[in-house]
């Protein structure tokens, strides 16, 4: 892939996130120090930064700027989407150290979350920013999930769970959560064939099985938009964040890091 494809990120952006300055200074650093990229001076904090290719100095002195952390984690069912160890086990203890506190950058999180009892695409970045504009309501980013479902839908059924989330309806409210008007949404029946349907899930008896996109991430969304409907989620499995898709390859617990063409669909 060329370089050309690579994110990449303000220069004023980098130099706070390495802790050589915070928002209000960076333009000061910029132009009272010799701040360099590849040689020529820099006063612009626009300046468009590639952490692949691009070297760094600050009055002469080489400023590591080492790329951010892209993984792909495929979540097991009954671990929990925080560092804390606490009575369940943290998706972040089967990485290592250096992965999840990297020299030079921030320290790894997951973009956004899933249920303690959902499986499927976790991303984990220490980018920040990419990490706000994926899960911020404003971007309206889709995420789309492999659900089974407990009660069977005959064609006419199915017809009209397609029409009702791409129209929107009412979800009660949850707990504390107030209910909502959802947003529209896509949802594609499919079959026990799509390799998203793992294992746990090829045991159990399916009744009904679809693919549902959603633009929005309210709490438990998934299961309370069916349960609106009169049915209810028995196994749910989260397969893409946008254009990102889990690797089918990925046995459940497993990881590793994206390649430059994935990073380039984030």
């Amino acid at each position: 892939m060329s370089a050309e494809k690579v994110k990449t990120e303000r220069l004023d952006e980098v130099l706070i996130t390495q802790g050589y300055s915070t928002h209000r200074s960076s333009r000061r650093l910029l132009q009272s120090r010799e701040v360099t990229v590849n040689g020529k001076r820099i006063t612009d904090g626009a300046f468009a930064f590639n952490r692949h290719t691009d070297h760094l100095c600050i009055d002469g002195k080489s400023i590591e700027t080492p790329p951010h952390l892209f993984i792909m984690l495929n979540k097991t069912q009954a671990t929990v989407c925080t560092h804390a160890e606490g009575l369940h086990q943290s998706v972040f203890s089967t990485l290592p150290e250096e992965y999840v506190k990297p020299k030079g950058l921030p320290a790894l999180h997951s973009v956004g979350r899933l249920d303690f009892d959902t499986e499927g695409l976790l991303l984990l970045t220490t980018d920040g920013k990419l990490s706000h504009r994926i899960t911020s309501p404003l971007t309206h980013s889709p995420k789309t999930y492999f659900v089974c479902l407990k009660n069977e839908c005959d064609p006419s059924e199915q017809e009209e769970y397609i029409k009702r989330f791409s129209e929107g309806f009412e979800v009660a409210p949850f707990r504390n959560e107030r209910g909502f008007f959802s947003a529209p949404a896509q949802l594609e029946w499919t079959d026990e064939t799509n390799p998203y349907c793992s294992i746990y899930a090829e045991n159990m008896h399916l009744p009904a099985l679809c693919l549902l996109t959603l633009t929005e991430g309210k709490f438990h969304q998934v299961k309370r938009m069916f349960w609106a409907l009169g049915n209810e989620v028995v196994y749910l499995k989260r397969i893409a964040i946008g254009k990102l898709f889990l690797d089918p390859k990925l046995n459940p617990g497993q990881w590793r890091r994206l390649n430059l063409t994935e990073e380039s669909l984030l």
